[in-house]
Parts: structure tokens; sequence; C-alpha cells
């Protein structure tokens, strides 16, 4: 959290309107990888099958019409937006906030991760 809001700040002091910048703990960060730890910190495994994304995404466009159909209040157990970001593979740099913000990292992704996971 440290990290993101020093990257509001610098961004809000030296950003350039309608820019977009990427902050982290300084290292490269496999969004996949990343998504993993995180969801990790609350004590949920990611699948450790896959499923097509032939298959995923009509299936869960589907699901999403039923459960509206059927008006159910809750969220649906497969959506198209989940299924999306799941099939994403990108690595984030910060290397143009960097250069624009003067942005340095202020906690690493251990760190973080860690206190994430840590009991209230």
């Amino acid at each position: 959290m440290a990290n993101v809001v020093e990257g509001l700040i610098r961004g809000a002091e030296r950003g350039r309107s309608g820019e977009a910048y990427f902050v982290t703990d300084g290292d490269p960060a496999v969004f996949r990888e990343f998504v993993t730890d995180l969801v990790a910190t609350a004590g949920v495994s990611p699948p450790d099958r896959d499923m097509p994304g032939a298959l995923a995404r009509p299936l869960a466009g589907a699901i999403e019409g039923v459960w509206k159909l059927l008006r159910m209040g809750s969220t649906p157990p497969l959506s198209r937006m989940p299924v999306w970001l799941a099939s994403q593979e990108c690595t984030i740099d910060i290397s143009k906030a960097r250069s624009e913000l003067a942005y340095e990292p202020v906690i690493s992704r251990e760190a973080g991760l860690a206190a994430l996971g840590a009991p209230a």
C-alpha cells in the first residue's frame, strides 16, 4: 500500500494529465505470479488446473446470463471479467514512473505481501 500511496503523491505532483504510471516494488512483476501471491495472503489457492479460454469465455457469459435471468443477488461463480483477467499475460514495469515522477519504491513486494497476510 505504501508504494501505491507514494505513486499517487508523485503522480499528483509531477505526472502528466492523461498518462498512466505503474508503481511496484521496483522489480518487473509478472502479473499472474503477483496475483497468485496476492490471493495467497487471504488463504486462497488458485486453481491447479486450466480451462481453455475458448470454453471459459462462453461459459462465463452463460453463467452471467443465468444469474441475471434468475435475478440472483449474489456474484456468479464464474464471470467474464475474471476470465479475461486470468487470461492476460503481462509484466508490469515502473521505468516510466521512475523517469517522469522520480518514483522509487518504499517497500519490497515480499514485505508488502507479508503485511497483507499478517493478522490484524
